[in-house]
C-alpha cells in the first residue's frame, strides 16, 4: 500500500498502518530481549569457565607453597577438592588480584596452624 500523504489514508487504513507498526515494534523487541537473554547466558557460562581455570591454577600455586606442603596430606586434598566450593567473588575486595587474595584467605591462616588442630 503506497500513499503520497498519510492524509490520504482512511481512518482503517490509518488503524492497520499503526496496528503493523506496533507488531513490527512488538518483533523487533522480543527479537533483542532473545538475543540478550543469549548473551547473558554465554557470558556466564564464560564466567564459570574462569572461575573453573581459576580454581585450577589456585590449588597449582598453593601446592608449591611450603605453608600448604607442610600441611597433612589429608587436609591437603580437602583442600584441593574444595576449592570449586570457593566463592571466588572475593577476590574483589583484593582489587581482584589473586596474589594477595592467596595470601591472606590462605596462606597466612595455613601457617598459623597448629599440628593440634
Amino acid at each position: 500500500m503506497y500513499f503520497s500523504h498519510l492524509s490520504d489514508l482512511t481512518e482503517s487504513e490509518m488503524q492497520d498502518l499503526k496496528n503493523a507498526l506496533n507488531n513490527a515494534g512488538e518483533m523487533a523487541e522480543d527479537s533483542t530481549v532473545a538475543m540478550n537473554k543469549h548473551q547473558i547466558k554465554a557470558n556466564e557460562m564464560m564466567i564459570e569457565d574462569q572461575w573453573a581455570s581459576m580454581t585450577d591454577v589456585i590449588g597449582k600455586y598453593l601446592s608449591t607453597s611450603t605453608h600448604f606442603t607442610e600441611l597433612d596430606s589429608g587436609i591437603q586434598s580437602a583442600i584441593l577438592g574444595n576449592l570449586e566450593n570457593l566463592d571466588l567473588s572475593r577476590i574483589k575486595e583484593y582489587g581482584g588480584e589473586v596474589m594477595p587474595f592467596l595470601y591472606a584467605e590462605f596462606l597466612e591462616p595455613l601457617d598459623g596452624l597448629s599440628e593440634d588442630v
